[in-house]
């Protein structure tokens, strides 16, 4: 089974879930966040976009 390491922290932590193949990982899967740009960014999207880059930091470019 494969699914987004974040989601499967506290299981992890806690032991209930042990991870294994550790060695065989994918490749990190990229997402992206795309909206119409506009001279003013709406302040409910410029949080949900400001916290996504603070859950994923590797994942912000530029």
């Amino acid at each position: 089974m494969q699914t987004f390491t974040y989601s499967l922290k506290p299981a992890l932590a806690s032991g209930e879930l042990v991870e294994i193949l550790s060695a065989w990982r994918p490749a990190p899967y990229p997402f992206h966040v795309v909206y119409a740009r506009h001279r003013h960014v709406p302040p409910r999207l410029r949080v949900f976009i400001d916290w996504l880059a603070a859950v994923f930091p590797a994942a912000v470019q530029g």
